[in-house]
């Protein structure tokens, strides 16, 4: 009856000529629904399946909260660590630019995706990486705010904690995710950029956006090379994989994962909810951690109720109609009624 209606909600705005969506609602450890609508690919007619690869945008800021509790555990960095203390680059930010505020979006970082620092990227490389960011961000004058002291969201201090776990692992931040992340659990078709596969990857979905009336493909951008903030292509197979590790120790002790669901303290004593990648929410008594995400023509949601053994994915390759935090939400209002 619920599958039912989850297949009726989509039919109500894809059809078997438009972009899509792959979707699967996970309950008490098993896929309650699983299926994908419209196309992956408009030119060939490839209709989305379960299989396909899609772009999580903003949802991939977890994993790179993960990948810093994995170092944490592994005892190559503190939490409370000044980010300076391993990029040196970014000692005219002071010391309270803590790892934990950067993964909190408390640090005050200033934006380098505006204003003259984006002019200052531009002029780095046609194709800048971490490194470039850094060579920005070293430049700045000073933060928007004292650390702790607020709350803004921040790309910008996610691909500064995607540099700092290549420089504290020595590895690529693809490479540290595939070794500790998606290959211990079997995510085969989950993978971070850059990455040859964005391109030759039969699996992945094409992201289509409307421009000016015309449905057209946009599938890569100039800073696609930046990692940290969301450049992580997967699939609800494997975040199926993924979702279910949460529970366990597979990745890291539950101990340690438990931070990332942690509200952010502000100065004043103020809980903000938001943890490690994860917004947080408590609904008539309902507790939830979930993100939403959008890049190109993707956009990706992903919420768990663990005290339900409930979660709910779904990634879609277009940017116009129902947005998919309603989408979302009109999945989520079928399976807790």
């Amino acid at each position: 009856m619920k599958s039912r209606q989850v297949d009726e909600l989509f039919a109500s705005y894809i059809t078997g000529r438009s972009p899509g969506a792959a979707v699967i609602v996970i309950q008490d450890g098993k896929i309650a629904h699983e299926a994908g609508y419209g196309l992956a690919d408009l030119a060939k007619g490839t209709p989305v399946t379960p299989s396909q690869i899609f772009h999580l945008a903003s949802v991939g800021k977890q994993f790179t909260a993960l990948a810093v509790l994995i170092l944490v555990e592994k005892g190559k960095l503190d939490l409370d660590d000044p980010v300076e203390k391993y990029l040196p680059e970014l000692a005219n930010f002071g010391n309270g630019v803590t790892i934990r505020r950067l993964l909190n979006d408390t640090s005050g970082i200033p934006d380098a995706y505006s204003g003259d620092l984006y002019k200052a990227l531009m002029q780095q490389a046609a194709r800048p990486t971490n490194a470039d960011l850094l060579a920005v961000l070293s430049t700045a004058d000073g933060l928007l705010f004292d650390p702790g002291f607020q709350f803004k969201y921040s790309n910008t201090g996610y691909d500064v904690l995607g540099a700092l776990i290549e420089r504290v692992s020595g590895e690529s931040y693809p490479d540290f995710l595939e070794e500790n992340i998606f290959g211990p659990l079997g995510m085969k078709n989950s993978f971070s950029l850059p990455s040859p596969r964005q391109k030759t990857d039969p699996l992945l979905a094409h992201s289509y956006v409307k421009y000016q009336g015309v449905i057209q493909p946009y599938d890569t951008y100039w800073l696609d090379d930046i990692v940290g903030s969301g450049t992580i292509y997967s699939n609800v197979e494997d975040m199926f994989l993924y979702d279910q590790a949460l529970y366990t120790d597979a990745i890291i002790p539950q101990s340690t994962l438990a931070e990332a669901f942690q509200p952010a303290v502000l100065y004043d004593g103020v809980k903000y909810p938001y943890g490690f990648g994860w917004e947080i929410k408590d609904e008539n008594g309902i507790r939830s951690y979930w993100h939403s995400g959008k890049w190109l023509g993707y956009r990706s949601f992903y919420e768990r109720f663990p005290d339900l053994k409930l979660s709910i994915v779904v990634l879609m390759n277009w940017n116009y109609g129902p947005t998919v935090e309603d989408v979302e939400s009109s999945i989520r209002k079928i399976y807790l009624d």
